[in-house]
């Protein structure tokens, strides 16, 4: 009963889109994002190295961008 109440209640707070288009939309903008700025912190990095400025900041920009972007294609554990 209660498991029933508590799906209830999180299908209330958020519900599921109906929509496929929508969400492959979604889906690709969220992946065009990730790649532009994996693309753009690389390019800062070697412009940064260049002038001799500093790439802390970049560098840890570009290795979340670029671990998410990794993360897209690995197997989710719960497939088999």
């Amino acid at each position: 009963m209660k498991a029933a109440v508590a799906s209830a209640a999180v299908a209330a707070l958020l519900p599921l889109p109906n929509l496929p288009k929508d969400i492959g939309f979604l889906w690709k903008c969220v992946v065009v994002g990730l790649v532009a700025i994996t693309v753009l912190a690389a390019g800062g990095i070697i412009t940064a190295v260049f002038f001799g400025k500093g790439t802390d900041v970049l560098v840890t920009l570009f290795t979340t961008t670029l671990a998410a972007v990794v993360g897209l294609f690995v197997k989710s554990p719960i497939q088999k």
